[in-house]
Parts: C-alpha cells; sequence; structure tokens
C-alpha cells in the first residue's frame, strides 16, 4: 500500500511539471519619454470630459475677499511678523472651531472652547478677489478630519508651552502671550477665561495633530477622543461660503491670538 501511495505522489509531481508553463525571457527596451511621442487622442479625449467637469467644479466662486489672505507657513521658529501677517489661519481656525461647535450641539457632544492647528497644514495664500472651491483645496490639499480631544490642564499646559517654543500657531478661542527671549508662555486665556492648570478642557484639532504631527505629541495624553467625520476643507469650504452670504465679505481677522513680550 505505501508503494502505491509512492507512485502516486511521484505521479502528480511528474504531471505538475509537465503542465507547468514555460516562460521566456522577454526582450526590454527603454523608450525616452520626450515631446517626440504622439499624444494618444483616445486616451486624452476619454480624459477630457473629467478634466472638463472638474475644472469646472474647481472654479465655483463661494465668496469674494478684499484683501488678500496669506498663509503663515515657516521652515523654522515663526517670527512675530509671519505671525501678523497670516490673517488666513486666524480665519480658518475660527470656521474649523465653529463648525466643530455646531456639530457637537447637533450630536450631544461636549463642546470645544478652542482649536489648535498648525501653520504648515494651509499650503496656500487666497489674492483678493474671487475665492473659489479650488482656491480652499489650494489652501488645504489634505483630507484631515476634525476631532474633538479632552485634555487634563498638565496636558494643556505642554500644548501651550510646545507652541511658545514655535513661536506661535494658527488658533481660535485662545489666547497666548510668549516670552521670545525664554520661549516660554506668560499668559494664557481660554475663551476669554484665564487659564486655569487644574481644569480639564475640551479643544478641537485635526487628525494629523493628534496623531503627533508636527511635533504635537502631547495629544497622546488625552483621556477621550471623538472624531466628527468632518474634514478640516470642507469647514473652510462651509465658513467661507457662510460669512460671505451674511456679510457680503470675508472679516480680515487683523486682531492677533498669540503676543510677544521681550
Amino acid at each position: 500500500m505505501a508503494k502505491i501511495f509512492h507512485y502516486f505522489i511521484l505521479s502528480i509531481i511528474v504531471l505538475s511539471s509537465a503542465c507547468r508553463p514555460q516562460f521566456k525571457a522577454l526582450d526590454i527596451n527603454n523608450f525616452a519619454i520626450d515631446e517626440q511621442i504622439s499624444q494618444d487622442t483616445i486616451t486624452t479625449n476619454w480624459l477630457r470630459f473629467y478634466k472638463d467637469s472638474l475644472e469646472k467644479s474647481m472654479g465655483i466662486v463661494i465668496a469674494k475677499t478684499a484683501i488678500s489672505l496669506e498663509s503663515s507657513r515657516s521652515k523654522g521658529i515663526i517670527d512675530p511678523k509671519i505671525q501678523e501677517k497670516g490673517n488666513l489661519a486666524r480665519i480658518c481656525s475660527d470656521y474649523v472651531l465653529q463648525k466643530a461647535k455646531n456639530w457637537s450641539e447637533t450630536n450631544e457632544f461636549p463642546m470645544p472652547i478652542f482649536t489648535v492647528l498648525n501653520h504648515n497644514g494651509f499650503r496656500n495664500s487666497i489674492s483678493p478677489g474671487n475665492i473659489t472651491i479650488g482656491n480652499v483645496f489650494e489652501v488645504m490639499p489634505f483630507d484631515n478630519e476634525i476631532v474633538l480631544i479632552h485634555l487634563s490642564g498638565r496636558t494643556v499646559d505642554s500644548l501651550f508651552q510646545y507652541i511658545a517654543s514655535i513661536g506661535g500657531s494658527a488658533v481660535s478661542g485662545l489666547s497666548l502671550t510668549i516670552d521670545v527671549e525664554n520661549s516660554q508662555y506668560t499668559n494664557a486665556r481660554v475663551s476669554l477665561n484665564k487659564y486655569n492648570s487644574r481644569q480639564s478642557y475640551w479643544m478641537c484639532t485635526s487628525d494629523f495633530l493628534l496623531e503627533g504631527g508636527d511635533g504635537y505629541t502631547m495629544f497622546a495624553n488625552s483621556d477621550r477622543i471623538i472624531k466628527t467625520g468632518i474634514l478640516v476643507r470642507d469647514a473652510l469650504l462651509e465658513g467661507f461660503e457662510s460669512e460671505y452670504l451674511q456679510s457680503q465679505q470675508i472679516n480680515p481677522r487683523k486682531q492677533l491670538r498669540i503676543h510677544y513680550a521681550n
């Protein structure tokens, strides 16, 4: 019986080898990509429909601005001049905080009282004139989600100290005074009230910062996280459109939230 079994296994191996496809080496040629290559008209025509449709959608005007809305991106420490000029960060932070508050109220979740976002997340400025959907995508090309976070007073202190160490951040519902010489914050007000290290706080930010992006590692100490499912970009689109419909202008947000003391 064992001998028959061995012959059976051997026959399967032989048959498998005989049925195995035989591969031949292929000749591989390199083709240079340059202007000499003719355009594939079939593919081009197929894509044109989607390209035209996308450009039409991106060109929809949702608001207008009489002034330049400047981003505050910086490769190093954010100095007072950059912070003062960067009104776009203040506008976007206001929109995110308002959207988070509205969502929390509708869904009966705790209300966030301030927001912190990273300056480098806002990738482009907006020139005076029409504000299109495409402009907002250029400002916020990432699918970052708004999240609510509950933080102890000690963790909030770490957050404020980190903001001071990098020279400032995009904030709303929050006012910080930074000692530039020592890179320390000397005063903080949350929702117009003096910051209390013994009190816990609900705030909102992006999932990128929640995961430690741009050095915001202190959010790992949050004791409760609520994901809203709302993209930061969608909050900006809604914010620009809503503000313009209500007042026919975009408030330039000249009042600073980050102050500097020598």
